[in-house]
């Protein structure tokens, strides 16, 4: 039996729509994040691979050269942008993804609260566990305990 079809009221059944929406935002950012992340590395290793063989090696250390050769590379100069562009994406989607994780852990905790309220304790234990182990297989959503 899914959540949506127990003796839920509307506005928990809203709250948990809502924390599964931001729980699919907030893995998004992190996915973003993290090819960025590797979007960046793989850039700047390319960058100084290429940078050191076919700028500096030539050039024989004259700095006249180095910027000669550095502006008249376009691929040079193109992975010179892709890196800054990409370093400062990561950036962008890491302060996303905090702003996201900082909502979605307060509204995880609102939902633990109301679940740990006390009331009759074998009707609503029961629902709580079947809605706390659906989340967590569905959408990894721990509204077990706050950690």
């Amino acid at each position: 039996m899914a959540w949506i079809d127990m003796n839920v009221s509307e506005d928990v059944q809203a709250i948990m729509r809502e924390l599964i929406a931001r729980k699919q935002k907030l893995d998004r950012y992190k996915r973003l994040k993290i090819g960025f992340a590797w979007a960046a590395v793989c850039l700047f290793l390319f960058f100084s691979y290429y940078f050191y063989n076919y700028v500096l090696v030539p050039s024989q250390k004259n700095m006249i050269t180095i910027l000669a050769s550095f502006g008249n590379n376009k691929l040079l100069f193109s992975m010179l942008l892709g890196l800054i562009s990409s370093y400062y994406l990561m950036n962008y989607f890491t302060t996303q993804y905090d702003k996201q994780k900082t909502k979605y852990d307060l509204l995880r905790a609102e939902m633990i609260d109301y679940f740990m309220f006390p009331r009759t304790a074998s009707k609503h234990a029961a629902m709580r566990e079947a809605i706390s182990k659906q989340l967590k297989e569905k959408h990894d959503i721990n509204i077990s305990f706050k950690s």
